[in-house]
């Protein structure tokens, strides 16, 4: 009995790893020629230790690879949403079938395609969709190796066409992993050959997301609101909390300028009080998780009500005109279809089920009506409703299959009752080129730069491949900077500088919509607000001036002359900048301190601080050097002349505000006030000692 299961599940295998596409009076066309790749969007540096592909030939070697996710017999295509596989069949050909072989293992990110378009062209150049070829039979095949890996199989036949070159244009989710591409058919054509001819891979729109697609709104920044039991400070955000965000405050904490013109109240990591997730991943919710979402966002303490309170404030500090409104974004909770009883939402006395597409419509339609609702009752003056985020960073259609379709009707329910629908996919991730389709008022991709180490090799290069990507499908951009800022500000703050120094360059600065993350809480740029270090506090002062679209990075940082030689008077204080020039912020290291006086150098406005020793006067000199992302880029040797002339001691003493003598004045003094305690507690014990001896 042993042998025979043993020799069942050899012959199994062997079936499982033999061609089964092909019939015997089929040719192979494909068999040995050679492959090129090309990826949907500019991706040459970005995730670029994940693109080298150089095994091309393996797709077309006749070698049926297992569902092993380790096999490296598999060729393996990372984001960029798509490739176009192109095969040249060396001559022209008859072609009527296209077969190949994915992986599919959606825990591991291995997903095959959603759909393959098969392209014929006699040349190489022009291309011509082939018929019948959108959305081939797909079937799923379950591996020998495993039960979560599985081998999709996609048989397309096409009208006979004639063709030298053949192109497989698939979508890629985040790995698409390929064996095989065969090509069926006979060598020589009688058939004429097409002119219907079309791009595999569309024509960019060449421009971003217009700016006014949300009827003024152009600075989004992203609160989060909801259930944190762990952390209530999260999700609760008070007035003082909006403050920095709607109105622009100086180091000195007096309100200058508007900031933000929205805010977008998120969900934390999804959570609900029944512990499932309000977001596209994790268990169905229920009711109460909803109405407790909206009972975070209407708190009588926190949220919307804090806001309306700091945006009057500041309306008041500027004297700004009373109709001024800061716009809100809220969350919508992701509807799950399931078998849970969700709750009576539509007042029939019976508790209901989530248990099909139409329930999601309805729901999501329930919850916006209690949204308006509420909003309407409260009566706000200084904040506006103006929509609603799409909850979901992609369309992949791993979690549900109605997830394109549920984003489209969402959308529309939406529009029926004026609001906008902005979405915030990740970078690259699936759906950024249906925005149209969709019918979103706009789409705002994450660089994602911030947080991802596979995208930081080269941070300005992966920057350009985003603005291409957005130019592309006509995308806004999402603003990232990482929490850890606040405890490495030179190190991590590098990554956003970067958007800040890439966005203002390439125009997406002024050219388009940004929404801005910077945690929950108070979030980052709270910090910076109030930090008193200049290299936290110029985040929040350069994000104020990339909103006013007034930022500027020249090519060169610094000026390449500058003044070498200063003088000042006897006991007198002379300032000079650095030359740093634009909003370039830079470090400084002094190098070698002045023998006679002392240096010091202010970061925030780009100057240093020379004071000379008294009564010195003369020649001093000092060398100091300018760092940017901790290299150094200019070195500055500075001789300074102290004219001459006498200074009274008194004189000398007053000039002094600050440095190294006053603190050793200082010390000195207190050094001996403490003797003089000492000596006088010393005599009151020697006199007490003294009348305890007569007594005795």
């Amino acid at each position: 009995m042993k042998r025979k299961i043993a020799v069942f599940l050899l012959v199994f295998l062997l079936l499982s790893l033999l061609p089964t596409s092909a019939g015997a009076d089929e040719t192979n066309l494909a068999r040995g020629k050679s492959a090129t790749v090309e990826t949907y969007i500019e991706n040459s540096k970005s995730y670029t230790e994940h693109q080298k592909v150089d095994n091309l030939a393996l797709l077309t070697d006749g070698d049926y690879r297992p569902a092993d996710f380790g096999d490296s017999g598999w060729v393996k295509f990372y984001r960029a949403t798509g490739r176009v596989l192109t095969i040249d069949l060396g001559e022209i050909c008859t072609v009527e079938r296209v077969f190949t072989r994915f992986m599919q293992n959606s825990f591991a990110g291995v997903v095959a395609p959603k759909m393959i378009t098969v392209f014929a062209s006699c040349d190489g150049t022009n291309f011509y969709p082939a018929e019948n070829a959108q959305g081939g039979e797909c079937e799923f095949i379950p591996s020998y190796y495993g039960a979560t890996n599985y081998i999709a199989s996609y048989n397309i036949s096409v009208s006979p066409l004639r063709a030298r070159y053949v192109a497989l244009s698939f979508d890629v989710t985040v790995n698409s992993f390929v064996d095989e591409v065969e090509i069926y058919g006979s060598v020589g054509s009688v058939l004429p050959e097409r002119k219907d001819f079309t791009d595999i891979i569309p024509a960019p729109k060449g421009e971003y997301l217009d700016r006014n697609a949300l009827d003024g709104d152009t600075d989004i920044v992203c609160f989060h609101a909801g259930y944190s039991p762990e952390d209530e400070k999260l999700v609760n955000n008070d007035k003082d909390a909006f403050m920095p965000y709607v109105a622009y405050i100086d180091e000195k904490g007096r309100v200058t300028d508007t900031m933000f013109d929205s805010v977008m109240f998120l969900t934390l990591q999804g959570k609900c009080p029944s512990g499932a997730n309000l977001t596209i991943s994790g268990a169905p919710t229920v009711m109460s998780d909803w109405i407790a979402l909206l009972d975070s966002y209407f708190h009588e303490e926190y949220n919307l009500n804090a806001l309306d309170a700091a945006t009057a404030d500041m309306k008041k500090q500027l004297s700004l005109d009373p109709e001024y409104r800061v716009s809100v974004y809220l969350t919508v909770p992701y509807p799950k279809i399931s078998d849970k009883d969700f709750g009576d939402y539509n007042g029939d006395g019976i508790s209901d089920k989530i248990s099909e597409y139409a329930d999601c419509l309805a729901v999501t339609d329930w919850f916006m009506g209690e949204v308006e609702k509420r909003f309407a009752e409260r009566n706000y003056e200084n904040i506006a409703l103006k929509g609603y985020f799409c909850n979901s960073e992609g369309l992949t259609r791993q979690n549900y299959d109605y997830e394109y379709d549920f984003a489209r009707d969402a959308a529309e329910l939406m529009e029926k009752r004026g609001l906008k629908c902005v979405m915030i996919p990740y970078y690259q991730a699936v759906g950024i080129d249906a925005n149209d389709e969709l019918g979103f008022e706009a789409m705002l991709m994450q660089p994602n730069l911030s947080f991802n180490p596979d995208l930081q090799d080269d941070p300005a290069g992966m920057m350009e491949d985003f603005a291409a990507t957005a130019k592309q499908y006509g995308l806004g951009i999402q603003m990232e900077i990482a929490d850890g800022v606040r405890w490495e500000p030179d190190r991590l703050g590098a990554f956003y500088m970067q958007y800040l120094i890439s966005a203002s360059r390439s125009g997406l600065m002024t050219d388009t919509i940004h929404a801005y993350y910077n945690g929950a809480g108070p979030g980052v740029f709270y910090d910076c607000a109030h930090s008193n270090k200049p290299n936290m506090r110029i985040y929040y002062d350069l994000t104020h001036k990339f909103i006013k679209g007034t930022l500027d990075f020249p090519q060169e940082k610094v000026k390449e002359d500058y003044d070498s030689e200063l003088t000042c008077n006897m006991g007198e204080e002379v300032y000079s900048e650095t030359g740093v020039l634009g909003d370039w912020y830079c470090s400084y290291r002094i190098t070698d301190q002045t023998n006679h006086g002392y240096t010091v150098m202010n970061d925030g406005e780009k100057s240093f601080k020379y004071r000379p020793d008294r009564n010195f006067s003369g020649e001093d000199f000092f060398e100091y050097e300018i760092l940017y992302g901790g290299e150094v880029i200019a070195t500055r040797s500075i001789k300074i002349t102290v004219k001459g002339g006498s200074v009274s001691e008194t004189e000398a003493i007053e000039s002094i505000d600050c440095g190294a003598d006053a603190e050793q004045g200082g010390s000195m003094g207190l050094i001996l006030a403490i003797i003089a305690v000492i000596a006088v507690f010393a005599l009151i014990l020697a006199v007490f000692l003294s009348k305890a001896r007569k007594k005795k």
